[in-house]
């Protein structure tokens, strides 16, 4: 995928990564110099959280509000870092 700098120095981010990472206006951004790379990365609000031993999701959250949903993105997000046998 290819971007255009404007005069400004803006560039639009396409619509089908937004949509996949949730971004809608406001949302922050953390940006990096890695080499000749600049690299985004969406500030993270915390979907689940939990207050009094209840977890919940986070009224500033702002992607997926199904549950289940949310559980298994956990589960996939945690599957990646660790290999699915992680628990083992």
């Amino acid at each position: 995928m290819n971007a255009v700098i404007d005069k400004t120095g803006r560039v639009v981010i396409p619509i089908s990564i937004r949509s996949d990472l949730n971004l809608v206006p406001g949302s922050e951004l953390e940006i990096s110099l890695e080499g000749e790379n600049i690299i985004l990365h969406p500030k993270k609000k915390e979907c689940l959280v939990q207050k009094d031993g209840i977890t919940f999701v986070s009224s500033e959250w702002q992607g997926e509000t199904d549950i289940s949903k949310i559980l298994q993105k956990i589960r996939e997000s945690r599957d990646m870092e660790y290999g699915k046998d992680w628990k083992k």
